[in-house]
């Protein structure tokens, strides 16, 4: 067996676990700052999770959604 049909597994693997890491670094920043603002307002409504998506892109970019990506994708490299 060849050299990369041995490393096909790792390369398709380690590619579609970064590939999830950005689809879902974005709703994975949401759910934080919906915690983080539970604890911050206790008692107060707590956004949802368009309006707070809406508010990172308005206030930051759309780039803001990505803060962070490189840590995720950085694991997926060692994990995958």
């Amino acid at each position: 067996m060849g050299l990369a049909k041995t490393l096909e597994p790792f390369v398709c693997g380690g590619s579609a676990a970064t590939f999830a890491s950005v689809v879902i670094h974005p709703i994975d920043l949401a759910k934080v700052r919906m915690q983080l603002y539970g604890q911050l307002n206790p008692g107060k409504p707590i956004p949802g999770f368009g309006s707070i998506i809406q508010n990172i892109i308005k206030k930051d970019g759309i780039a803001a959604c990505y803060k962070g990506v490189d840590a995720a994708i950085g694991r997926q490299m060692v994990y995958g």
